[in-house]
């Protein structure tokens, strides 16, 4: 675990995959990032038995992020971590910092198609929630309990709500793209801002309009995204719209 971070970025940065991945999706984003001197920790939670990783229960998955970013910290010494996490990893970054108490120990956060609200899956959650509460056993078989857990309206996702998506002192930057079909709406991946804590919500598919589409599957990949992840690390506090030259890594 070991990293001397370039002066400029002391704070480690926890990458956080989303459902049915592993910290593999987030290779091109950790060399890039690496190679402007940040220290980089990825992180593989939520296995179900015979299971992908990000497939578990997303309250024991919160738990088990939350452990390791502690251990990022004690292991580096360092005061805070920035947080980049993609899809239902966004959850987990905001039960680490708003559901856990844990804001003093983080310094910015930035997400990628985050599932902070629930998801309607472009249209067709009615569905997986009736499913669900209908035939749950059969539900459990063709899907996980993060997938299920993730649809907006479920018990889980009622209860995340009820939490503030930030904390005062804290930097937060959402990336989106009108593209995505997995979290919708867009706004199912908004910060709602708290009073001291700085937001910025951005469609980056409107934004960088690049030649490659943004689909939700390949944002942590998407060179478009990961020149945007740098931009929401270190953009100014006065800055919520990113320029030309931040859409290129």
């Amino acid at each position: 675990m070991s990293c001397v971070p370039a002066p400029e970025h002391p704070n480690p940065v926890v990458l956080i995959h989303g459902t049915y991945a592993n910290a593999s999706m987030f290779t091109q984003m950790a060399s890039h990032l690496r190679g402007q001197g940040y220290c980089i920790y990825a992180v593989n939670y939520g296995r179900e038995p015979l299971s992908p990783y990000g497939t578990a229960d997303l309250m024991e998955s919160s738990q088990e992020v939350a452990a390791f970013i502690d251990s990022v910290l004690e292991e580096t010494g360092a005061e805070k971590v920035d947080l980049v996490a993609h899809s239902q990893g966004a959850l987990h970054a905001k039960n680490y910092v708003s559901r856990f108490g844990n804001a003093d120990e983080v310094g910015r956060v930035v997400t990628l198609g985050g599932n902070l609200h629930g998801t309607t899956l472009n249209g067709t959650a009615v569905f997986s929630l009736l499913w669900s509460t209908l035939l749950p056993t059969f539900t459990s078989l063709v899907s996980s309990p993060a997938a299920i857990q993730q649809v907006a309206g479920s018990p889980t996702m009622v209860e995340a709500n009820s939490y503030p998506d930030t904390a005062a002192g804290v930097t937060y930057t959402s990336l989106v793209s009108s593209l995505d079909t997995v979290v919708t709406p867009n706004s199912a991946s908004f910060f709602e801002a708290v009073p001291g804590a700085n937001v910025a919500n951005l469609d980056a598919q409107a934004a960088c309009s690049p030649a490659i589409p943004i689909t939700h599957p390949y944002m942590p990949t998407h060179r478009t995204m990961i020149a945007l992840t740098q931009w929401g690390l270190e953009r100014p506090l006065d800055e919520v719209v990113p320029g030309p030259e931040d859409c290129r890594a």
